[in-house]
């Protein structure tokens, strides 16, 4: 009965979250800087307190410090961007020695490693909880039906997948398992030739992908080159890699679909979801102060091409 009550309490909490983010994502951007600048305030606050690190880097405002009041967007700018190579120099002065009340730790989450060696971050209830909502967010807005199959070929140890029968489920699991009744869900490692991918895909019914961008150009290139007939797909989705105008293009060629991009990090979750109406990304702003700077870490005037900060 314990388990039942929390499952009903989780299920509550995520649809309420839900409704509130339906409301913010028409907030203008300046009441959203303002309550992002805020939250800021707050983890300066709690960070400089509880993280040997940060104590020694960041001088506060006394307003931010003793008043309780919320950073500038200026005062903010003036505080040094964290580095890579930081991270990894100083992970264990990082770490805050207490965690938030309500925070409790579940795990790390460790970074791909595609710009360097990879770092790990302290994972919590919370984090993984609003990673859920948002990923609630993108399906609602593409109006993903939970009914439909699901497939996704990602890297995971070959031997937890493997071809030619990979890994299956009867159902999606995570948020969408805690709140609906969903169709399969099956797994593939990403190390299964081109070929034999195709082959899994026609033998899992699958209506809905889930894949890499470079894994789905391959496998829209091997259909292609060898005349052979996709799997009718409703939807495909990328994430962990760019994805251009030529892919999106091929996609719409080869699987006559639309192509829905995730921009995420493992260690803040959700940064940027495809639009739903355009090819174009919404920044995920209750979740994270997102910029883009130029080569003097000044923000970038429009249509200026920078670095994303976070």
């Amino acid at each position: 009965m314990a388990g039942t009550a929390q499952c009903s309490q989780c299920r509550s909490a995520l649809l309420s979250v839900l409704q509130q983010l339906e409301q913010s994502q028409w907030w203008s951007k300046e009441q959203i800087l303002r309550q992002q600048l805020r939250q800021i305030s707050n983890l300066l606050r709690y960070s400089v307190t509880h993280s040997p690190f940060y104590r020694n880097r960041i001088r506060l405002p006394d307003k931010v410090t003793h008043e309780n009041k919320s950073i500038s967007y200026k005062e903010w700018q003036n505080i040094l961007i964290l580095s890579r190579e930081e991270v990894q120099s100083n992970n264990s002065e990082l770490s805050c020695r207490i965690l938030p009340a309500g925070h409790k730790k579940i795990g790390e989450a460790i970074t791909s490693g595609s710009t360097g060696r990879p770092i790990s971050t302290i994972k919590t209830n919370i984090t993984s909880f609003f990673w859920n909502v948002l990923a609630l967010r993108d399906m609602f807005w593409h109006k993903i039906n939970f009914s439909n199959n699901l497939a996704s070929i990602r890297a995971v140890g070959h031997d937890r997948a493997a071809f030619p029968e990979g890994k299956i489920s009867t159902h999606w699991g995570g948020a969408i398992g805690k709140l609906y009744k969903t169709g399969s869900a099956s797994l593939l490692s990403i190390q299964t030739s081109s070929e034999q991918q195709i082959d899994w895909l026609s033998r899992q019914n699958a209506q809905f992908l889930i894949t890499f961008p470079s894994n789905l150009k391959a496998l829209a290139e091997h259909c292609l080159k060898h005349g052979i007939k996709p799997p009718e797909l409703h939807i495909i989705q990328t994430l962990g890699e760019t994805v251009d105008e030529s892919l999106r293009s091929l996609c719409r060629k080869v699987f006559g679909v639309k192509l829905v991009d995730i921009y995420s990090s493992q260690e803040c979750g959700y940064l940027a979801l495809s639009c739903p109406e355009t090819n174009s990304y919404h920044v995920q702003s209750e979740n994270v102060l997102l910029e883009i700077i130029n080569k003097d870490n000044k923000p970038c005037l429009p249509g200026e091409v920078g670095r994303v900060v976070w």
